[in-house]
């Protein structure tokens, strides 16, 4: 007597599964954050475009002066970017998308307090990194 079940199971259609089921509240306001922080990580991107020409008058400095705060916001990107899977390996897909939006979104608000071009290259890189 043999104890090997030669039924199969029957295959689940896992795209018809999800079609299917209902989009729950909880779902919506999943979608709805995520495509949120994807807007602010422009605006993150393009505000510093409007910022600078205001704070040259303020600071009293020249424009070059803040060519490493636009340079070190793509370079935390492209460190961030090459680290992200490694994180999530490490603590999860959720848990890498909330530090990520937690970091972006802490780095981007105290860019508003910074005093000096070195802090907000500083902060930008940081928020880069998220």
């Amino acid at each position: 007597m043999s104890t090997r079940d030669d039924s199969t199971a029957p295959a689940v259609d896992i795209g018809a599964t999800l079609d299917d089921g209902p989009f729950t509240t909880m779902q919506k306001c999943v979608v709805l954050l995520a495509a949120l922080s994807i807007v602010l990580d422009g605006f993150d991107g393009q505000l510093i475009g409007f910022a600078i020409p205001v704070l040259i008058k303020e600071w009293g400095i020249t424009r070059g002066a803040f060519a490493p705060a636009v340079a070190a916001g793509l370079i935390g990107m492209g460190i961030g970017s090459a680290c992200a899977g490694l994180v999530a390996d490490r603590f999860g897909r959720r848990g890498a998308v909330l530090g990520s939006v937690f970091l972006f979104g802490a780095a981007t608000c105290a860019i508003g307090l910074a005093h000096n071009v070195e802090t907000i290259a500083a902060l930008r890189f940081v928020a880069g990194l998220g």
